[in-house]
């Protein structure tokens, strides 16, 4: 995937704080790495950072204070965008070959040099335009929708505003890909998702969090991109922490396995000694669904499948009240 970095010029503290802040917003919310700031502005970085926090990513604001040497180290395609420039849509399949691009955009007056030290002087349009609209347009042409971990999440709906600390279906499926799930274990995950949420629905009146059960239905095999043995949940786990996704959720990848195991069962097993049963509501509709789905009962040694028809009664006994 390339990487992207943006270089903004000529912006003034005392005049520009908005711009060059929408500037770096976009450049976020279109997947860039991070943004040089000529001029360097603490507001702008301050507003990047609150934004990451609530939201997920490491965007950064770096300082540039010379542009131009700015361009002269980077290591990749340097692409000026510029109303003077060539159409994007001539030059955008040799821009796509590069791993690293320094997107540069400034303001009316850009130094010449930039246009001689940029690799590629582009434009979106050759009418007057903004910055702002210039980097959306070519981030848009180049970059694969991002998605971003450690946040709140918005969920998309007609009307109204909803936002979730729990990634939503289609983030859930991609993260999925992106760690090389195979494309099996994915399919087996959307089944159990769809188990799982008709069994909280049903379950409603005991005040179930559904984003948190379609999240970890649709997560809880993620360790099998790494491991198919029995430690698959403890790898899942794992990365589902490195990923800065909540807690609740990587609870449910590492107790999803059959019934549970207990601190005995898992240190023969060379997993860490801890228990591993399903607590919460949430954490026991998405094991009992996994079961249900794979049909593990007659494949489980006898202790295992005591604990699955535990659990398995358990469920059962609340769905028939």
């Amino acid at each position: 995937m390339v990487q992207i970095e943006v270089l903004r010029l000529g912006h003034r503290p005392g005049r520009d704080k908005r711009i060059s802040t929408h500037v770096a917003l976009v450049a976020r919310a279109f997947g860039a790495r991070k943004m040089h700031l000529h001029e360097y502005d603490d507001r702008i970085s301050k507003r990047v950072i609150e934004v990451n926090r609530r939201f997920g990513g490491d965007f950064e604001v770096l300082p540039a204070l010379d542009p131009l040497k700015e361009m002269e180290k980077f290591d990749g395609v340097k692409v000026h965008l510029t109303m003077y420039g060539l159409p994007i849509k001539e030059k955008i399949d040799e821009v796509l070959k590069a791993d690293r691009i320094l997107a540069v955009v400034g303001a009316e007056k850009v130094p010449r040099g930039v246009y001689n030290k940029a690799d590629y002087n582009l434009s979106v349009t050759s009418q007057p335009h903004s910055e702002v609209a210039a980097l959306a347009i070519f981030l848009d042409s180049i970059m694969d929708e991002p998605y971003f971990t450690g946040g709140l999440y918005i969920v998309p709906q007609e009307r109204g505003k909803s936002a979730s600390k729990y990634p939503p279906r289609e983030v859930c499926i991609r993260i999925l890909k992106d760690k090389g799930v195979p494309e099996s274990v994915i399919k087996h995950s959307l089944k159990v998702e769809d188990l799982a949420l008709s069994i909280g629905r049903r379950l409603s009146k005991f005040d179930l969090d559904l984003d948190l059960i379609k999240a970890g239905a649709l997560l809880h095999d993620m360790g099998r991109s790494k491991s198919h043995a029995i430690d698959h949940f403890i790898l899942g786990a794992k990365m589902v922490r490195e990923m800065e996704l909540p807690e609740e959720l990587a609870l449910i990848v590492e107790r999803h396995i059959g019934g549970g195991l207990s601190m005995e069962e898992a240190s023969e097993l060379g997993l860490p000694a801890r228990d591993y049963f399903p607590e919460t509501l949430e954490e026991k509709i998405v094991s009992y669904a996994d079961n249900i789905v794979n049909d593990k009962w007659g494949r489980a040694p006898p202790s295992a499948r005591e604990k699955m028809e535990k659990l398995a009664r358990e469920i059962e006994s609340m769905l028939a009240d």
